[in-house]
């Protein structure tokens, strides 16, 4: 087995008629990498088969398909009115549901059209809990469109909800 042989092996696996997955390939790369460092470290090979570039098809998990202005339009029509505002914000900020979920009505500035994402809403063992961002740099600032600020403005004064601080929850006010 050689780096020409593996390259071959690796490359048919993504044509026609039996293409993989871009990230099997990557997979199989990755134990056939393992394996020939194994063997060379061990003394079962002399020299390493593995060839140091690969030429992989890139990994497919960061492809993203995103609805026309047409779709979004028809799929906020079929939302019911209560969770319409939560959908909105969602697609046009990108928010994480984590921090839409953990929003509280000091997080926003709807004056300015502005929001903070300060904390998110995870669960524990089925039990929600408000806490920290993943990383630091989560933390942010985000600019909404005047449409979005009216929106969220209407939600938070129809829907009564005074008493909760966080923006979004179910129509009986919880999280």
């Amino acid at each position: 087995l050689d780096a020409t042989q593996v390259r071959t092996f690796l490359a048919s696996l993504s044509r026609p008629p039996k293409s993989l997955k871009p990230s099997t390939v990557r997979t199989i790369a990755e134990v056939l990498s393992s394996l020939n460092h194994y063997a060379v470290d061990g003394g079962l090979l002399r020299s390493p088969f593995m060839p140091r570039r690969l030429g992989l098809p890139p990994d497919d998990a960061d492809e993203r398909v995103f609805l026309s202005r047409a779709q979004f339009g028809d799929l906020l029509a079929k939302v019911d009115a209560h969770y319409r505002p939560l959908v909105f914000t969602a697609a046009w900020t990108g928010m994480r549901w984590g921090e839409l979920a953990g929003l509280r009505r000091s997080d926003l500035d709807l004056k300015k059209r502005k929001i903070e994402v300060r904390r998110s809403l995870n669960y524990s063992q089925g039990t929600p809990t408000f806490g920290p961002l993943k990383t630091a740099s989560s933390r942010r600032s985000l600019f909404i469109t005047k449409s979005n600020a009216r929106l969220l403005r209407d939600h938070l004064d129809t829907n009564g909800y005074g008493k909760r601080d966080t923006v979004f929850s179910t129509p009986t006010g919880s999280v």
